[in-house]
């Protein structure tokens, strides 16, 4: 799900009734290891829940491996959507302005600099950090999304890189998996 990590850990050392790591509001992390070598991330956001279960005594499942502890976890976008800020501004840039003390990294056109003024055009109580960037976002033709560090990204689509990060050549591809879902915001479609 777009800003969620549903994530399942198999260690009793870790399980939340034996050890205090596992809590919500806690930062979560997941990497993975590229070809390279090296970790490169894949989600950053805050623990939402844990739940466990348990396996019956089976010779065939380890101790260590009986605890199967499965977290919920939410991007940045969550701790947005619950930050009331009722004034709205005119420009993309000038969401520095509505994103100052949200508590969550940011980048606009790639900076992170606040803005000495703004123009405020809208205040409208009950708007959230969220609503003012989409609103924001729409009217100037602009994108925002939160990337796999967990930084808010908001460019103006004028000033947007557009150099490819990745080519697909379709011979490399093995398989082709769709889903779609009326409850999903985005829909999944995997390629190996």
């Amino acid at each position: 799900n777009t800003g969620a990590l549903t994530a399942v850990i198999r260690d009793a050392l870790l399980d939340p009734s034996r050890d205090d790591l596992i809590r919500p509001g806690r930062k979560v992390r997941a990497s993975a290891l590229d070809n390279s070598g090296a970790w490169a991330p894949l989600f950053a956001g805050t623990m939402a829940k844990a739940d466990v279960t348990y396996a019956l005594k089976d010779p065939s499942v380890p101790e260590s491996k009986r605890a199967r502890i499965e977290i919920v976890a939410h991007d940045a976008q969550a701790e947005l959507a619950n930050q009331e800020r009722p004034q709205g501004v005119a420009t993309i840039p000038e969401l520095a302005f509505v994103l100052e003390g949200c508590g969550v990294p940011w980048s606009i056109n790639g900076s992170g600099n606040q803005v000495p003024t703004a123009t405020v055009v809208t205040d409208s109580p009950g708007q959230t950090a969220v609503d003012q960037i989409a609103m924001t976002r729409d009217s100037k033709h602009g994108l925002a999304w939160v990337d796999r560090r967990g930084i808010v990204q908001i460019w103006e689509g004028a000033v947007l890189p557009t150099a490819a990060v990745a080519t697909l050549a379709e011979a490399e591809y093995t398989g082709f998996d769709a889903t779609w879902s009326s409850e999903d915001c985005i829909n999944e479609v995997n390629i190996a």
